[in-house]
């Protein structure tokens, strides 16, 4: 209890699953004494139902978010062939954004004959004409060499610092 609660009488079961904690019921009275066996066997009675609705409900919730998630990879297979370009795009980020929290989502695709990567619109979070004018060059050397062909992630915490981000580009863009 709290410093300066005004509980003065207090009761706390443990709600657990097998041997797995799924968290606390707990009452509280303003008057001292005013909770006994009587009111803990009542608590003892609903606690099992407590926390087996309590992790169903957790586990219901998870599922779902699942669902969401598998639907969200389901429904990136759906394009038809005869999708404008730009449709196509706003779809993929659509789908794909369901399944992040984040502030910005694009694409940036590689043109083979610049050796560029280059901002498409739509673009989630960023004014369209920052995205119409983003271009770097992808190296062929040092750590950008056969970056592409890696297929290997560039995760950073901080893009305007990381080496790899400043070498293909990035730097300026974050």
């Amino acid at each position: 209890l709290h410093t300066g609660s005004q509980v003065q009488s207090y009761l706390g079961l443990p709600l657990l699953v097998g041997d797995q904690l799924a968290g606390m019921l707990e009452i509280g009275h303003s008057t001292a004494g005013a909770l006994g066996q009587h009111d803990l066997d009542l608590l003892e009675l609903v606690s099992a139902q407590a926390a087996y609705s309590i992790r169903n409900a957790i586990l219901y919730a998870r599922e779902q978010s699942r669902s969401a998630e598998l639907s969200g990879l389901a429904n990136l297979t759906q394009f038809s062939p005869t999708d404008k370009y730009q449709d196509l795009i706003q779809r993929l980020i659509d789908t794909i954004s369901t399944l992040f929290s984040v502030d910005v989502i694009g694409f940036l695709l590689y043109d083979e004959e610049s050796h560029t990567l280059q901002g498409q619109i739509p673009f989630r979070g960023l004014p369209e004409h920052v995205v119409a004018i983003y271009r770097t060059v992808v190296g062929s050397n040092g750590a950008t060499d056969g970056l592409l062909l890696r297929s290997e992630p560039i995760i950073t915490r901080n893009a305007a610092e990381d080496p790899l981000g400043r070498e293909i580009g990035l730097r300026d863009f974050a």
